[in-house]
């Protein structure tokens, strides 16, 4: 189960700085070509990536296009992952480590917690 979670999480981290460097290496390319949309692409990441992407332009050789689809698909493939993880991390979390959760006034639903200040 434990080594289940850190697969998930290394493999999380490494898509993460995959995309990174990928977000860096295509700014550096939008920015050869207009330094306006280079800072509207830091500022709203994938959508201007995506605009610019499909845009006609002249200079667009295949290493560019090739670093904007390795972009794409790291982002991808963080969203996989994020869905994977958050769907079966809690279904291999036992119950029993759920159930073990002390609460400080004995009630166990937060609709019958009492959170008055104390005077």
């Amino acid at each position: 189960m434990d080594i289940i979670i850190i697969l998930l999480a290394v493999l999380v981290l490494i898509c993460f700085a995959a995309s990174l460097w990928y977000f860096f290496k295509t700014v550096r390319v939008i920015w050869g070509f207009s330094t306006l949309m280079a800072v509207a692409a830091v500022i709203f990441s994938p959508i201007v990536h995506i605009v610019f992407y499909f845009l006609p332009k002249q200079g667009f050789g295949g290493y560019e296009a090739k670093l904007f689809r390795r972009y794409f698909a790291s982002l991808g493939a963080l969203c996989v992952l994020a869905v994977v993880a958050s769907v079966f991390i809690p279904n291999i979390v036992p119950q029993t480590q759920v159930d073990t959760v002390d609460y400080e006034d004995g009630s166990a639903q937060p609709w019958e917690w009492d959170i008055r200040a104390d005077s």
